[in-house]
């Protein structure tokens, strides 16, 4: 019977081959379980796609295998009037991968900086049916993107939503988040690691660092091959130089996210060649977003079921809204659209004093007295024609 390869390594007496090269040992030892963990293992599969900062997505069920895409009609994905070829790739469920075949196309298929016959496309990456480019999509992505959206806004370069989605999906760089209080950083930075590959990995968020060295190992440990949120305040104090290469060093793999104010205060707190190796996104003010102020009322109506749409409103009081400086931020607006949301159930809002409008809304006289005198809101509220 011939010889089973043995599985330990070899002794003083057992045969080798001097012939082999010495970088590559006779053996190859075990890596420790630390090593052997995966950086996802669920299911990741293409779901959609959709046109890169654009509104235009395209489902690509899951029980179908291929998909033609191109400009014409009978095309799975029809791109229509836009110089696509008839059919202009093909894209194919093969096992696990999900590949996209140019089709002789006039204008050709790029990837990756490159003209492609076929490649394999991740969720997260990015295509261009020259000249229309598309976002692969999972479902992760389609469930976090519409945030990424209402944050970040669409108008805003050059952290469009679709980049960020980019850089969640795909990236494993640390990121820098920025603004004013009430931007809403922390849900921001908890999307960007539920689209990414470390998304079944526990998030690690913190706003202070432990004294002790024991629990400050204890934190980099946990934090290992996940995403570790750091809060800063202008108060925090500067990071121990210690800790600060734990948290940054490659071999622990933990993906950095720092919520700060401002790049000074991160400069201050952390090495500042560590924050100027992030990538730096800034989160506008609502106050910086009055073109968006409209659809974004409109839409946090909508979610509230409410009755009305900000063009209810007179068209003094919508010109107030639009102008007011929300220093809360989203605090402040999502609170002003869920007491409209009430306000226009109530039967006969006008008719009724202070004290009976309160009531109907269940809290304080002074409190709905202020809020209106805040926001400068006059009578009527809303448009006759409602």
């Amino acid at each position: 019977m011939p010889r089973r390869p043995s599985s330990t390594p070899p002794t003083d007496h057992a045969q080798t081959d001097h012939s082999s090269s010495q970088s590559t040992p006779p053996w190859t030892p075990p890596l420790d379980e630390a090593q052997c963990e995966p950086w996802y293992d669920g299911d990741d599969a293409v779901v959609a796609l959709r046109e890169y900062n654009s509104d235009q997505e395209y489902d690509l069920p899951l029980h179908i295998k291929s998909f033609r895409l191109g400009g014409s009609r009978s095309c799975e994905v029809s791109v229509p009037g836009r110089g696509l070829s008839a059919v202009h790739c093909l894209l194919e469920r093969r096992g696990s991968r999900f590949l996209v075949h140019d089709q002789h196309s006039t204008h050709g298929t790029i990837h990756d900086g490159r003209r492609i016959q076929v490649a394999d496309l991740q969720p997260g990456d990015r295509f261009t049916a020259v000249p229309v480019t598309f976002l692969v999509l999972n479902n992760e992505i389609r469930i976090h993107r519409p945030l990424l959206v209402e944050l970040l806004g669409t108008d805003f370069a050059p952290w469009s939503p679709d980049r960020l989605v980019i850089e969640a999906a795909k990236g494993l760089g640390n990121l820098l988040l920025t603004g004013e209080a009430g931007c809403e950083h922390e849900r921001l930075a908890r999307a960007i690691h539920a689209m990414s590959l470390l998304r079944n990995r526990p998030l690690i968020e913190c706003s202070h660092i432990p004294a002790e060295r024991p629990s400050q190992v204890g934190l980099i440990k946990r934090a290992s091959r996940s995403t570790f949120v750091l809060s800063l305040t202008s108060r925090t104090p500067p990071i121990e130089p210690t800790f600060a290469s734990m948290l940054f060093s490659p071999s622990y793999h933990v993906r950095v996210i720092v919520i700060a104010p401002s790049l000074a205060v991160s400069r201050r707190v952390l090495p500042a060649q560590n924050v100027d190796q992030m990538q730096h996104v800034w989160i506008r003010p609502i106050a910086a977003r009055a073109r968006e102020l409209p659809a974004i009322f409109d839409r946090l109506l909508s979610e509230g079921d409410a009755p009305i749409r900000l063009a209810n409103l007179t068209e003094a009081n919508r010109a107030r809204l639009l102008s007011h400086a929300w220093r809360g931020n989203w605090e402040d607006v999502r609170m002003a659209a869920n007491r409209l949301t009430s306000i226009a159930r109530i039967p006969d809002w006008e008719e009724l004093d202070w004290r009976e409008r309160a009531i109907a809304l269940g809290i304080a006289k002074s409190t709905l007295y202020d809020w209106y005198k805040l926001l400068q809101l006059t009578k009527p509220l809303f448009a006759k024609s409602m």
